[in-house]
């Protein structure tokens, strides 16, 4: 047990918060499988895919306002806290909603239904990771974060199977108490984790110094000017937009299909209870033993236009044949690539931004960018559904995908200028497997590097070095030995044990001379390091 601990990366004592977080990651996520797979259904076969379109429109402005609210007010309390009114918010709508279904035979409450459970699951997702954030530090978090989402994956794939199997028993309609019972859940475990152990351990109020409405406005600005400003974020701000036009085209495409497959809402539930259950199996999957694979052998700019080929790949495959095989690839594209691939990805780029940046530009795609794309998706599809032909809303869809890949590559031309002029400004040192990003580059690349080894100040200069030994290895052997020159010994220490990652034989003679001025720790270092290298000292 032990063993696996430390494979896992889990240190001693932290095995009962871990546990707690897959436990309550997986109730939120299992309940969030329920209510998608009830919400689509009882959507599309009692009111209409015809109606989609414009649900998309309507919870475009309903996203807006709802994060602006969430945002104003989020950070104020206690996240557990927060959860406690979130959960009695979104139980409320849900048992309202069956309530009505269960007196009524009208159809408006489907449409609120679907609109509930659209809303909740942003907020869920976005609230569940600022409450990890709260109860675990940095290290903790980026050590244990990915072994809980593989929880809440397993979450998913539970729901999806509960889906499936209690469909055609219990009715699609009475499948809401099933949420509403995971939700009430999820309280419990929280209510009784904070009752042991009080507020979040990371939570610290903030200063209430103006109101959290205006403040929120004001990031968002703030937001605005960043972007206009930051290369890197004008591109990440229109491929967002144009991959939400892409990607809800995908999605209206393939429930087209899968509504005319499945004749009523219990088999259409099962259906979709059986797919959540593979897809996020493949996303499980492709998390483990793909993604950190391939982004270290390809890179992360190769890995970030992965997601916009497959996607026009998809909606061209649709244009040619809009089928139910067809169909099932393209799920298989939004909900396993997207969350497995994509999202990982777009994190890292967002990651190489200073600390004060990154916030504020997540809160303009989530109250400006994502809520507009929606909207023009919105109302393209309403024009479009029209004309009869889905080749008419799948060609929109085709070129949104090719404008996404177009700004993803403009991404990637950026990604480097930005890692660079944020390693001068903060000494910010990305995750190794972001440094083999910048082999390849063109020579403007290599000499800024070259120049920050060369800085005077030595912390500035180890920082650039521990860059260049990873990413142009074949010249940074001669450059970090000539900065070696002018160093003082402590640093031509640490520059010395840099050199260890790289071959060496050919400076036996520069290793040998600075050697022999040094002091015997240094000298110690060089032996060492010519000995593994094969070289053969020749020190006095």
């Amino acid at each position: 047990m032990a063993n696996i601990g430390r494979l896992l990366l889990i240190r001693k004592g932290e095995h009962g918060d871990l546990g707690y977080f897959l436990l309550f990651f997986l109730l939120v996520s299992a309940g969030m499988a329920v209510g998608r797979g009830t919400a689509d259904a009882l959507f599309l076969k009692r009111l209409g895919i015809e109606y989609l379109p414009l649900i998309y429109t309507i919870q475009s402005v309903m996203l807006a306002l709802v994060s602006l609210m969430y945002a104003a007010f989020a950070d104020r309390i206690p996240a557990e806290k927060f959860f406690h009114f979130l959960f009695a918010a979104i139980l409320l709508l849900v048992f309202g909603s069956w309530s009505v279904m269960t007196v009524t035979s009208g159809t408006l409450v489907y449409p609120v239904y679907y609109l509930t459970y659209e809303v909740a699951s942003e907020l869920l997702l976005v609230h569940a990771a600022l409450y990890m954030n709260q109860n675990m530090n940095v290290l903790q978090a980026k050590r244990l974060a990915p072994l809980v989402y593989a929880g809440a994956q397993l979450g998913t794939i539970g729901g999806g199977l509960l889906l499936a199997a209690a469909a055609p028993v219990l009715g699609v309609r009475n499948l809401l108490l099933v949420w509403c019972g995971l939700l009430l859940t999820s309280a419990a475990v929280i209510a009784i984790r904070h009752g042991h152990h009080g507020t979040s351990t990371h939570f610290r109020a903030r200063h209430r110094s103006r109101s959290p409405l205006r403040e929120s406005i004001e990031q968002i600005n703030q937001g605005i000017h960043f972007t206009w400003d930051s290369s890197l974020l004008r591109a990440a701000a229109f491929a967002l937009f144009f991959m939400v036009i892409a990607f809800y085209i995908l999605c209206y495409s393939v429930n087209s299909v899968y509504t005319h497959t499945f004749e009523t809402e219990a088999d259409l539930t099962r259906f979709f209870g059986i797919l959540t259950a593979v897809t996020s199996t493949g996303a499980l999957l492709l998390q483990l033993f793909v993604t950190n694979r391939m982004i270290r052998r390809l890179g992360i700019r190769k890995v970030n236009l992965l997601f916009p080929w497959t996607t026009v790949a998809s909606l061209a495959a649709l244009t040619f044949s809009f089928t139910l095989p067809v169909a099932l690839i393209g799920s298989f594209n939004k909900d396993s690539l997207m969350p497995a691939i994509r999202n990982p990805v777009r994190s890292m780029f967002f990651n190489i931004l200073p600390d004060y940046m990154q916030g504020r530009a997540r809160a303009i795609t989530v109250a400006i960018v994502l809520p507009l794309a929606l909207m023009v998706c919105g109302i393209i599809l309403i024009l479009m559904q029209r004309l009869g032909s889905p080749v008419f809303f799948l060609v929109p869809g085709m070129l949104a995908a090719g404008m996404y890949l177009l700004f993803n590559k403009r991404m990637n031309r950026a990604y480097v200028d930005t890692l660079i002029t944020t390693l001068k400004e903060r000494l910010f040192l990305p995750d190794n497997k972001m440094y083999s990003d910048l082999n390849g580059c063109h020579d403007d690349v290599l000499n800024e590097i070259t120049a920050g080894v060369n800085h005077a100040d030595p912390e500035v200069a180890i920082t650039f070095a521990k860059v260049l030994t990873a990413s142009f290895p074949e010249q940074a052997a001669a450059v970090i030995l000539k900065r070696a020159q002018t160093a003082g010994t402590d640093t031509q220490d640490r520059l010395m044990i840099l050199l260890g990652a790289l071959d060496v034989t050919a400076c036996s003679d520069e290793l040998s001379a600075l050697a022999d001025r040094g002091d015997a720790h240094l000298k110690s270092t060089i032996l060492r390091l010519m000995l593994d290298s094969g070289s053969t000292p020749a020190l006095t």
